[in-house]
């Protein structure tokens, strides 16, 4: 439940301060304007609309790729498996598979803050079959090759995907034209109602029609990063982590 209530920040406290003291201050100053909102409006909904989607976008690619990435290091591991190579050998493999699939979790959840750090876990991967060449069968290795390369895109992709966010901007504009609506909406509605209504109720037309605006933003916001671990729509990352399972034959 906790994670549901994460869309109400600072961001949130704020604007409700804003529109409190908008509506205090034009029912003091006896201020009232008539304001065509259908612009704000549009500035605000349209290009929320189309962030929204965008960002749910990338999560959804973000899904797949991972989903990929998964498969590809579990198809290299069964692969490797079925060689007749040494046990040891297999076994620092699968440590290979596994050490990329930890530092990409990692990098994602932001608790590494170096993208190179996982490229060169992925390089590793590569190099292992450089190395090892020589006992490894051909068809083996051609393969081995394909699915490093899948693995190399799947990795750059959401790496990708975790640096770069939809255009500020934008998200700029529809913030500060909250902020616009909130800050002349009492206004607007006292142009309409008159000044014979009490500071809680322009504060709670205010409020709540600002809330909601904001909790959508906030929203938006949390989607740019669908692998932030406190949004309620991030990427659940233990679901793609590759583990290994097959144990050594002397155990």
């Amino acid at each position: 439940m906790q994670l549901f209530f994460s869309i109400f920040n600072r961001q949130t406290v704020i604007i409700l301060l804003v529109a409190l003291a908008s509506s205090v201050c034009s029912l003091l100053l006896q201020f009232s304007l008539y304001i065509d909102f259908l612009i704000l409006s549009l500035i605000i909904v349209f290009p929320l609309t189309i962030t929204i989607k965008e960002a749910f976008n990338r999560r959804e690619k973000a899904i797949r790729s991972y989903s990929n990435l998964k498969a590809s290091l579990s198809t290299m591991f069964y692969l490797f498996e079925n060689e007749n190579i040494d046990w040891d050998k297999k076994n620092a493999f699968k440590n290979e598979l596994i050490k990329l699939s930890a530092s990409l979790k990692k990098y994602l959840l932001g608790e590494n803050e170096h993208a190179a750090t996982v490229q060169k876990d992925a390089e590793s991967i590569a190099r292992f079959f450089i190395i090892n060449c020589d006992f490894i069968k051909k068809p083996v290795a051609m393969k081995s090759i394909l699915f490093t390369q899948r693995i190399q895109a799947d990795i750059e992709f959401l790496l990708a995907t975790k640096r770069h966010h939809t255009p500020t901007g934008i998200r700029a504009i529809i913030l500060f034209t909250i902020y616009a609506f909130v800050l002349f909406y009492p206004a607007s509605l006292l142009h309409d109602t008159g000044f014979d209504v009490s500071a809680w109720y322009v504060f709670a037309m205010t409020g709540f029609k600002s809330l909601v605006l904001i909790s959508i933003y906030n929203a938006q916001v949390q989607l740019e990063d669908p692998f932030n671990a406190n949004s309620p729509d991030s990427i659940r990352l233990d679901d793609f982590q590759f583990r290994g399972w097959i144990e050594s034959p002397n155990k």
